[in-house]
């Protein structure tokens, strides 16, 4: 068994001194993958900003963390997270944009604070998953679900 065959959310590569991050799937446009990017990197230099600092980085138990994954599995941006062990909960939008105002500095400081502001993007308009399940919604098929994705991620390409 080596270390590439062990399913982690997060797990350090040991060949290249990176971290590999289990991300979202199905991001079909750049402008997505671009922010959802710069979330995660902005994400893990605040975290590298904190260790050196002497600062605790968050901690919460690993079941709200189970707990947590699943809700955002089961319900995407429409649920609510656990913000404590006590039960607390708070919407995944707005944890989130909590998040995203928290990293603004280090974005800035990364170049990438235009890219890190495009999750706000995703927040107000939805998920890729929420798009495709509207077209669903209103009668379309599989086909037009396709469609939709090509059709967004063709808009880019052309811009």
């Amino acid at each position: 068994r080596s270390v590439k065959e062990v399913w982690w959310d997060i797990r350090p590569h040991p060949t290249y001194g990176t971290i590999e991050f289990r991300m979202c799937d199905g991001i079909p446009t750049l402008r997505e993958v671009r922010s959802i990017a710069a979330l995660a990197q902005a994400l893990v230099v605040w975290m590298d900003q904190q260790v050196d600092a002497g600062e605790p980085l968050p901690d919460i138990p690993s079941w709200v963390a189970r707990e947590n994954k699943w809700r955002a599995s089961r319900f995407g941006l429409d649920g609510r997270v656990m913000t404590d062990v006590s039960g607390n909960t708070q919407s995944f939008k707005d944890n989130i944009v909590g998040i995203v105002d928290m990293l603004q500095p280090v974005a800035a400081g990364l170049g990438t604070l235009d890219a890190l502001n495009g999750v706000r993007e995703i927040l107000e308009t939805g998920s890729s998953a929420a798009r495709q399940r509207a077209v669903v919604a209103q009668g379309g098929s599989l086909r037009d679900v396709v469609t939709l994705v090509r059709e967004e991620l063709a808009v880019e390409l052309r811009s």
